[in-house]
């Protein structure tokens, strides 16, 4: 985090001297933060600049992902006073927050949900499926302005969510879904393909819950073994990572040896979630086209489509 080191950078910097590697020796104070100068932020050089941060920290240690790594695995907060602060400085109506789990903790999280009301923004965020059990929390996102939420449900294995990490229920995840989309918030769920326990039958396994949920959007995305975590310490151990060329490691490329699967069936099979997924008939049967959202969901779901790999038709990845 670069609070506690920016002063030195730029001190070096103008002294015309630096070291390869500033690293701060504590978590900063998430009180008092600088508020970003988003007036030095090119017009249309970033699709957005109304990012809004909350919170750093996620008390999960899923194997795979980075957040805890850099942010820790202590859950902080920024003042609440001082967050809607800031959304008034911006003057937009429509927010983005980057917390990693925006109801990591619900008593905050209907603290802040409260604070946001008398602002009439509309807004997304990350967060955990945790959100569907509260009726009272998502009652209150929803007088707040959410307009939908992205939610990492990864697998339906439950025993392979206690291994990477996240002991979640996914026998609920179709009734917590139900009740966050009934009270008028969009649903994106969010999987990863690649696990050791994914054998070639995942990507259509997956891809059927996902119709049955009736997910508003969903992103498919390829395990990714970022260094620091111990997944990538795991297959580093087992000679299984494929390439350090670090611009691959994003989730559309394969950059380790998959178990139970090769690297194309691994990348053909989350092409034809994609595909079969984000079809015109899976849409309509998802959404339809009626009401307000629609024609937003729709374009939200076409674009999804382009986070595939390949171009045409590509074969689905079946059981043998």
């Amino acid at each position: 985090e670069a609070e506690g080191v920016w002063k030195r950078v730029i001190s070096d910097f103008r002294a015309g001297r630096h070291i390869d590697i500033y690293r701060s020796d504590r978590r900063p104070d998430l009180e008092g933060m600088p508020v970003p100068r988003r007036d030095l932020c090119r017009q249309g050089r970033y699709l957005l600049r109304n990012l809004v941060e909350t919170s750093r920290g996620c008390p999960f240690d899923c194997m795979y992902c980075s957040d805890s790594v850099i942010f820790g695995e202590k859950y902080r907060f920024r003042p609440i006073d001082e967050v809607i602060e800031e959304i008034k400085s911006i003057g937009k109506k429509f927010i983005v927050f980057i917390d990693n789990n925006i109801c990591c903790n619900l008593s905050r999280s209907k603290e802040l949900f409260e604070a946001l009301i008398p602002l009439n923004v509309r807004w997304v965020a990350q967060t955990s499926i945790a959100m569907g059990y509260d009726e009272e929390l998502i009652k209150l996102a929803a007088r707040s302005g959410c307009l939908g939420v992205l939610i990492g449900l990864e697998t339906l294995n439950k025993e392979l969510l206690r291994i990477i990490g996240k002991p979640v229920e996914p026998e609920k995840y179709i009734e917590n879904i139900g009740r966050i989309k009934r009270h008028g918030i969009f649903v994106q769920g969010e999987f990863i393909f690649g696990f050791d326990q994914d054998s070639p039958g995942i990507f259509e396994t997956t891809l059927d819950f996902a119709k049955k949920a009736k997910l508003d959007a969903a992103r498919f995305a390829i395990l990714k073994p970022y260094p620091g975590t111990r997944i990538f310490d795991k297959f580093n151990e087992e000679g299984r990572i494929l390439t350090r060329d670090w611009e691959k490691y994003h989730t559309k490329h394969v950059v380790f040896k998959p178990k139970q699967l090769t690297p194309e069936q691994l990348s053909n099979g989350r092409d034809w979630a994609y595909e079969q997924f984000s079809s015109i008939s899976s849409i309509y049967s998802r959404i339809g086209f009626r009401g307000k959202r629609a024609p937003l969901l729709w374009l939200i779901n076409l674009a999804n489509s382009g986070f595939k790999n390949t171009r045409g038709t590509v074969q689905p990845v079946t059981s043998p």
